[in-house]
């Protein structure tokens, strides 16, 4: 689920994609099996023709692949292709995915593009909950807001620092006296309000439905946001069916929204123990 759907399509109705740019949904996809995301659209007779697609309001638009590179960072897959479609043009993208899939690295890639590019701010967020069933774990830290937030932005701060290069620090240390990048604890979000900004919170599978969407609420129309989760990874007393992230995409209103998307990662880059480990928490997750 949340992944590309694979589609087997009359021959002239891939023409006609490639064509005109879109197709009717309804012609497409029955009531029953619209999953409302991307597609992968397959010639029924020729297996060479095939087309990317994502359900749009009453139609399934084209995917086209670009010659993306957004500090190195392209796509590694149709997934990944779809992700950086989707960060693109959609205002609120949400992106499912184990450790390893690129998940993280992309969205900043991403971010940073959209930062050298067109001057927009940046601002990382996650919940503060350890492994272990543990939340709201910030306050038993010493230190000032930055000082404690240092332990949960290390998973942003790794592909920053790669994708910046031999100089990161410094550029990290500029943009942040520059206020152009902030790390945001969530439970410090309330009051704030995020205009000309990327906006990026992880880990949302460890939100509840209230803490999520005071998020989403306060991103601007001049900004974007980035939601990223695993749903085998909860790390709180809660069920998926309870978390904050399965609360905003099995909505109605995020699933009649052209604004929004999803898409999950599946592929893994970091090696096969990530893969076993993803692997046998989705098996988990499925028996739970």
């Amino acid at each position: 689920m949340y992944e590309i759907q694979s589609l087997a399509l009359p021959d002239h109705m891939i023409d006609r994609i490639h064509k005109e740019g879109k197709l009717l949904r309804d012609e497409v996809i029955s009531e029953l099996d619209d999953m409302g995301a991307f597609y992968l659209l397959t010639s029924s007779s020729n297996e060479k023709k095939s087309a990317l697609g994502l359900a749009v309001g009453d139609h399934i638009e084209r995917v086209v692949e670009q010659k993306w590179d957004w500090h190195g960072v392209k796509p590694r897959d149709k997934a990944q292709v779809c992700l950086f479609h989707a960060l693109e043009n959609m205002d609120l993208t949400v992106v499912l995915g184990a450790a390893g899939t690129g998940k993280t690295t992309v969205a900043v890639a991403y971010a940073l593009h959209m930062m050298f590019r067109h001057g927009k701010k940046i601002v990382l967020s996650k919940p503060s909950s350890f492994v272990g069933k543990t939340s709201n774990a910030i306050a038993a830290v010493p230190g000032d807001a930055r000082e404690k937030i240092a332990p949960y932005i290390e998973s942003f701060m790794l592909p920053m620092k790669r994708l910046l290069g031999s100089h990161a620090e410094h550029h990290l240390y500029e943009m942040e006296e520059k206020g152009m990048l902030m790390f945001q604890p969530l439970e410090l979000i309330r009051g704030m309000h995020f205009e000309d900004t990327i906006v990026i919170i992880d880990e949302a599978q460890n939100t509840d439905p209230h803490q999520l969407l005071s998020l989403i609420s306060r991103v601007s129309e001049t900004s974007k946001c980035i939601v990223m989760g695993d749903p085998s990874q909860i790390d709180l007393d809660l069920r998926w069916r309870e978390t904050g992230l399965y609360a905003l995409i099995e909505s109605d209103s995020f699933f009649d929204d052209d604004i929004c998307t999803y898409i999950k990662l599946k592929a893994q880059y970091r090696g096969p123990l990530a893969d076993l480990a993803a692997n046998i928490l989705e098996e988990l997750m499925d028996d739970d």
